[in-house]
């Protein structure tokens, strides 16, 4: 199959091999998937570059988010079969090495939900961490029907599905940082944290959430309970279903410019999801 790797960590166009690999085949509980196109998050790019954590694998395919067809099931799958259309997140996380920078990527199937008919691939793949992240940073604590929700950096990945998935569930929305967020939040309310990109080790203003007893949610995806993602999943095929919705594709690049793709992401100026198109 045709792929993107990296065997060290380091800017896009130095370390980025684009080549041929043997695709992988489906084991017991897993299906394989023929990608037509791969989401890049920033978390993506941070593990490329070397500033999220240091190299895992002595080889790596970058993105974690992805849409296409399932090609091959293996023994004891129940929820899928060749033909379908997917989406699928957290790729290249939690002990596998090759993400969706490919033609095929091979996963269990609970990583993977059916992707809606009306969808394209390339919005599909836009859902992935994404969608998932905004839909565990609202509702991982019970409903929000009647609540009051502040999306800071609505502008965001994250931020363009929750705003979405919040007034879904009922809640009223705002779009906002910290100094501005404590002024807000009521009594006994929830601040959900998934990134800290502008600052690694940011001071937390520990008094101020105590006297407004306010519970701070920090998590990260790939470390949630399957219960939790199961739920997630559940819900946003639900909302899927419920309406039309507004998918944003920043910018589109072909398999052979990963690299480029992943500058796009580390520019920072990008309004929603850069797609690799995985099929040319």
């Amino acid at each position: 199959m045709r792929a993107v790797w990296y065997e060290q960590t380091g800017p896009a166009a130095d370390v980025l091999t684009y080549g041929e690999m043997a695709a992988p085949v489906a084991g017991p509980g897993e299906v394989r998937i023929r990608l037509e196109a791969s989401g890049v998050n920033p978390a993506d790019v941070g593990r490329r570059g070397g500033s999220y954590r240091t190299m895992e694998y002595p080889r790596v395919i970058p993105n974690s988010d992805g849409a296409g067809f399932v090609d091959q099931v293996g023994d004891g799958v129940t929820r899928f079969k060749a033909g379908d259309r997917v989406w699928l997140f957290n790729g290249q996380r939690n002990g596998r090495a090759f993400g969706t920078a490919a033609e095929y990527i091979v996963l269990a199937e609970q990583l993977v939900t059916p992707l809606p008919d009306n969808l394209s691939f390339a919005q599909g793949a836009t859902l992935g961490i994404p969608a998932m992240t905004a839909w565990c940073s609202l509702f991982a604590d019970g409903p929000i029907v009647g609540k009051t929700v502040l999306v800071t950096g609505g502008a965001g990945a994250v931020g363009h599905y929750a705003v979405q998935l919040a007034k879904w569930g009922g809640a009223e929305v705002f779009g906002g940082n910290i100094a501005t967020t404590l002024k807000l939040m009521a009594l006994n309310s929830t601040i959900a944290v998934y990134a800290t990109n502008g600052n690694r080790k940011p001071e937390v203003p520990m008094r101020e959430l105590m006297e407004k007893c306010i519970n701070l949610r920090t998590l990260v995806l790939f470390a949630l309970p399957p219960a939790l993602l199961a739920a997630a999943q559940a819900d946003i095929t639900k909302w899927l279903a419920a309406g039309p919705r507004i998918h944003n594709v920043a910018a589109q690049f072909a398999l052979s410019d990963t690299a480029q793709a992943h500058l796009a992401v580390e520019k920072g100026d990008k309004l929603g999801t850069v797609i690799v198109d995985c099929a040319r």
